[in-house]
Formats: C-alpha cells, structure tokens, sequence
C-alpha cells in the first residue's frame, strides 16, 4: 500500500512540475535593462583643400542603423518594441529598446532571412527577458540585409511570438 502512495505522490508532484515550467511564464515576467553598447564611431583622414597636404582631418561618420519595429505574430502571442541593428566593422549588434513580449518557455532570438521557416534561421541566443532594453552581440561573419527578420521563438513548441523585419535607414 506505501508503494502505491509513493508513487501517486511522485506522480503528482511531476505533474505539479511539469504544469508549473508551462503556466509560470505567462503570469512571471523578466525584466532587463541593459546599457546602449558605446559604439567606435569610423574615422576618415580627409585633406582640407585649403591647407598644406601633410595636415589632415579626421570626420567622423555614423553607424549604419537599420531599424524595425516588433509586431507580434498572434492574439495570444504578442511583441512590440523597436529593435536596431548597429552594424560597425568591430561588434555588430541588435538592440531592442522598449522591448515588451508575451513571456513563454524557451524562447530564443533567431535571425531569419527571406522565405525561410524561422526553425532553419540563425539563433543569435536566449531570450535574457521578455521586458526591456536587450542587446545582442552578432556572431562574427553575420549581417542583416534589408527584408530580414528578427524572429522571437519558443523553440519547444516551434512557435513564433513576434518578429521584426529590418530596413535600411535613412
């Protein structure tokens, strides 16, 4: 009879546990804030055309951002927030400012290009929260081009919670 209790009692409590890894993520939420990434703006050597040759001119020149905004992939599973796309010759990153999502299980942020299903695309890495400022460094080689997407996934359960398409900006 104690073997039978025990089990039940193991029983139960797997099911407890299991119930709360896919429930607790709708009602918890995990809130980052990280700091903007300094950027190492380029320098050009210009020569002034009014001075002597062996002076120059260092201009600085912006990043190229590209920017999108996050729009959720369903009722149920909603994204909002804006993400940029530092591309520097150094770290090319992605950032996500006022970052909010529907929270879930094993979420992940994946680069996705054109006409690809978002399990065949790039993960970038975890979610670090479904509230806040984010960035995410860019694996070494890898660049967004305009049309491609950041992807918000729960890879258990191969669904997309939101996405964000990049274009070029102005």
């Amino acid at each position: 009879m104690t073997w039978k209790r025990i089990i039940l009692f193991v029983g139960v409590l797997a099911c407890l546990s299991i119930g709360w890894y896919l429930v607790s993520p709708l009602f918890i939420n995990q809130v980052v804030n990280e700091e903007v990434i300094p950027l190492s703006t380029a320098t050009s050597k210009e020569e002034p055309s009014d001075s002597p040759s062996d002076q120059e001119v260092l201009t600085e020149q912006e990043p190229e951002v590209m920017t999108a905004v996050f729009q959720g992939a369903d009722s149920l599973h909603n994204v909002s927030g804006t993400l940029l796309y530092y591309k520097e010759t150094e770290k090319p990153y992605l950032r996500f400012e006022d970052f909010e999502s529907t929270n879930g299980p094993d979420l992940y942020v994946y680069l996705v290009k054109q006409g690809q299903d978002t399990k065949d695309g790039l993960s970038i890495g975890e979610l670090k929260g479904n509230i806040g400022n984010q960035n995410y460094p860019l694996p070494e080689g890898v660049t967004l081009e305009d049309g491609d997407s950041i992807v918000i996934w729960c890879k258990q359960f191969d669904v997309d919670f939101g996405f964000a398409t990049v274009e070029k900006g102005e």
